[in-house]
């Protein structure tokens, strides 16, 4: 009878199913978590002003505790849920799958505080991209040797300052707002259009090619395209693909850097090549080549220069001057000069790494100097041998916290620097010492002049920028700050027309707001293109052209009547020319002045 009780016993009772305790702990966490992400985010323009907090460190920060999140719960599902095994490894591995394909297969569009704009396809995007490379040229006539006072030739504009000078906009978009002439796909790439003679010029990645662009200013016609056989890609895919540099048009020829270090001088008629040198064997760099989802080669260099060349070529006299560079490690040359007719080598200066701004002329105390931004100091250097005259420390790793924005000019004497990442702007004194410059500080402020990929434009003693995405005004002799507007501007790009500003959006809003310290005051605003808008703006007549990594188009301006405003132009402090001499013309009218990225 024993035998049988404990038998039946045996066979009457049922396993006990240990049933997982709900994860209070990662509750809590996942609160905690949407609580700070909510108030990082809410109260982000109060956190900028109080502790000087970088958009890009909140958008950082909240893809890391997300992460953490999801893997706390996913370990809880998958370990600890206490439903049955079959099912805790299901779920797990339905989950990984999921996630593992979506990420493998779709590559996040980031802005430039890596924030989200969209996803797209890794193994079928480049059916997406621009690939045409073929124009009709059988008729077309173009001609960038005649000029006029209304060119955009380089970049920035004609004096490399963003600001064009005395013309006036019409501030009633509702009735004269911009007009539509054309928008049409553009190949990937960042650089900004130039526009001479009614012919617009860009760079654009067209599949394997590299591609330098002539189109018809009014109708959007493919009139020539010059290629090479290179792509521009990034390991991290943050700088994303394609040329950066602007163009530069000189006397009929067109002056092109691309991002992987082919500089060339083409003939404007039709593209050809007059000239063209490979940087990185110059300056003894080696290229790595690697292919990418698509299954198109691409290179980049074995250097700090993490994220492609994009300084635009400058002209100064017989002079044509790139930003150089070298390996990682050094030894460096921050600019070489090459003859603008031949590309025969004339001089190298400097010692420093670059980073991504653009050498530009300025006149200094009386003279012409070339300025540059480098990797962690701003420079002066004598344009007829290289010789370095000044420097002035502004930290910055060209792989990280890089200097993209452009010296600024203030006066014949003062120099603006400005930069994200924390670390704002700063204004100094430049005076004479012997044979050389000594540079002094004015005053440095780091909660204001935030550019990352954008430059301060000068107007009436107040300086305005594209601030960590805030729209700001701030005096230039104080560094003080007089407003700011967040807005959905982003790291997008400005011009100064006269007394307004014309701000393209990062996300392809144009604004037209009032240069004026007295607060916030837009005039308009519409809808431009698509993508992300770090292109900068050229304005050139009455048609502004903008452009994405994958959309351009061109819109026609209402300005007032011009009638005098330009037979008495009042040259800014620092302006300059190709040919060096400041304010010299060649036809009534027309001040002629040298070019940058």
């Amino acid at each position: 009878m024993n035998g049988t009780a404990v038998n039946e016993k045996v066979v009457d009772s049922e396993p006990v199913k240990r049933r997982g305790r709900f994860p209070v702990k990662i509750a809590v966490w996942t609160l905690f978590v949407a609580a700070l992400l909510y108030f990082l985010n809410s109260r982000f323009e109060w956190l900028n002003d109080r502790i000087n907090l970088d958009l890009g460190v909140v958008r950082i920060a909240s893809l890391v505790l997300c992460v953490l999140t999801f893997v706390f719960w996913w370990v809880w599902l998958t370990l600890l849920s206490g439903g049955s095994r079959r099912v805790r490894l299901s779920l797990g591995l339905t989950v990984l799958v999921l996630v593992g394909l979506f990420f493998l297969f779709n590559k996040r569009i980031l802005d430039g505080d890596m924030g989200f704009v969209r996803f797209a396809p890794r193994l079928w995007s480049s059916g997406k991209e621009l690939t045409e490379l073929s124009a009709d040229r059988s008729g077309s006539k173009v001609d960038l040797v005649s000029t006029s006072d209304l060119d955009f030739p380089q970049f920035l504009g004609p004096r490399r300052d963003a600001t064009i000078l005395n013309r006036q906009l019409k501030h009633d978009w509702t009735s004269d707002g911009p007009r539509e002439i054309w928008k049409r796909p553009v190949g990937l790439g960042w650089s900004g259009f130039v526009a001479v003679n009614n012919f617009a010029l860009t760079q654009e990645q067209r599949g394997q090619y590299e591609c330098v662009t002539c189109y018809d200013l009014s109708t959007g016609e493919l009139l020539w395209i010059n290629q090479i056989a290179t792509r521009h890609e990034d390991t991290m895919g943050l700088g994303r693909v394609g040329p950066r540099a602007t163009l530069t048009v000189d006397e009929g020829r067109v002056y092109s850097q691309g991002a992987t270090g082919w500089l060339q001088c083409l003939d404007g008629k039709d593209g050809s090549v007059i000239w063209k040198v490979f940087l990185p064997d110059l300056i003894g760099v080696e290229m790595v080549t690697a292919k990418n989802f698509e299954g198109l080669d691409y290179q980049f260099e074995n250097s700090p220069l993490s994220w492609g060349r994009s300084a635009a070529p400058l002209i100064f006299e017989d002079k044509v001057i790139a930003a150089a560079g070298g390996p990682t490690g050094g030894p460096f040359q921050t600019l070489i000069a090459f003859d603008k007719q031949t590309g025969e080598k004339i001089w190298t200066g400097g010692d420093s790494m670059i980073s991504y701004g653009s050498p530009s002329i300025v006149h200094v105390l009386g003279e012409p100097q070339i300025v540059v931004m480098a990797e962690a100091q701003a420079m002066g250097f004598a344009p007829v041998d290289g010789r370095t005259l000044w420097t002035y420390g502004r930290s910055g790793s060209t792989n990280g916290d890089a200097n993209c924005s452009q010296v600024t000019v203030v006066s014949d004497d003062q120099l603006l620097m400005s930069k994200g990442y924390t670390k704002g702007g700063e204004l100094v004194q430049l005076s004479r010492t012997g044979d050389g410059f000594s540079v002094e500080p004015i005053w440095k402020n780091k909660r204001v002049l935030k550019t990352k990929f954008t430059n301060p434009v000068i107007h009436d003693g107040f300086a305005y920028s594209l601030s960590d995405g805030f729209l700001e005004c701030c005096d230039v002799l104080t560094g003080q700050q007089k407003w700011k507007k967040r807005g959905r501007f982003g790291h997008g790009q400005l011009l100064l027309v006269g007394n307004d500003l014309l701000v393209q959006s990062e996300h392809g809003r144009l604004y037209l707001v009032a240069a004026s310290p007295d607060g916030y005051q837009q005039l308009g605003e519409m809808k431009t293109i698509d993508g992300v808008c770090w292109n900068t703006l050229c304005l050139a007549g009455d048609y502004l052209v903008v452009r994405s990594e994958s959309e351009m188009a061109c819109y026609q301006l209402a300005f007032e009547s011009r009638s005098d405003d330009l037979e008495s132009k009042s040259t800014p402090p620092g302006s300059h020319s190709p040919t060096g001499k400041s304010g010299s013309t060649t036809e009534p009218g027309r001040q002629e002045d040298g070019g940058k990225d």
